[in-house]
């Protein structure tokens, strides 16, 4: 996995944009209150990150590797997955 440069700081809609975008979307923070817009964008970057990783698993890392990217980005979906359902329960209060 290639690593990419950013400032750090919590993750944006600014911070997914252009070819990185799955990086700030797997790596960075969420904000203490992040919108369904940003949570949406940043589960479509781990999904296609998690798409991109299986693959080609001929050609893709040593398996203890893949198993760790894997993990991360299962734990990022979760944690994405759990901060829309409090902004969703907030937007139906």
């Amino acid at each position: 996995m290639p690593v990419i440069a950013y400032s750090r700081g919590v993750l944006t809609l600014e911070a997914m944009k252009g070819e990185a975008g799955w990086d700030a979307g797997l790596n960075l923070p969420l904000p203490p209150r992040p919108d369904f817009f940003l949570l949406d964008e940043a589960r479509r970057h781990v999904i296609a990150y998690l798409d991109w990783v299986t693959h080609d698993l001929a050609q893709g890392p040593p398996p203890d590797e893949l198993r760790r990217d894997i993990d991360h980005a299962a734990a990022r979906l979760l944690e994405i997955s759990l901060a829309l359902c409090v902004v969703l329960d907030s937007d139906n209060s």
